[in-house]
């Protein structure tokens, strides 16, 4: 095997650990945003409104949910594909929602706001 096999293969291999690296991040955010999003819709705590400040208008929370939607679009099982689309679809309809104004954000699911 000649030095440019050698280089080529260690390329190979630091591209290789790469994709693994960004997808175990990738998946790790997309479990961290999961999260948020469901102790958001439950409580709303402070912590996430004031840290997290762009789920308090609807294009901002449409934004976010839409990022997430076009985010998981990178896997290659259809279940996955569906979930999406649907995301990405309810990211539009809260993008419409912040320039309609005639609906106000929910309040939480359970607790006080």
């Amino acid at each position: 095997m000649g030095f440019p096999a050698i280089v080529f293969n260690i390329i190979d291999i630091v591209i290789g650990a790469y994709v693994v690296f960004a997808a175990f991040i990738g998946s790790l955010f997309m479990i961290l945003f999961g999260l948020i999003i469901i102790v958001y819709v439950l409580w709303q705590p402070t912590i996430i409104t004031q840290y997290f400040g762009l789920v308090n208008s609807w294009l901002g929370y449409g934004l976010f949910i839409l990022y997430l939607g076009v985010a998981s679009w990178g896997s290659n099982h259809i279940v996955v594909w569906i979930i999406g689309a649907l995301t990405v679809v309810m990211g539009f309809i809260y993008i419409i929602l912040h320039f309609v104004k005639c609906v106000d954000k929910p309040g939480p699911l359970l607790g006080k706001k």
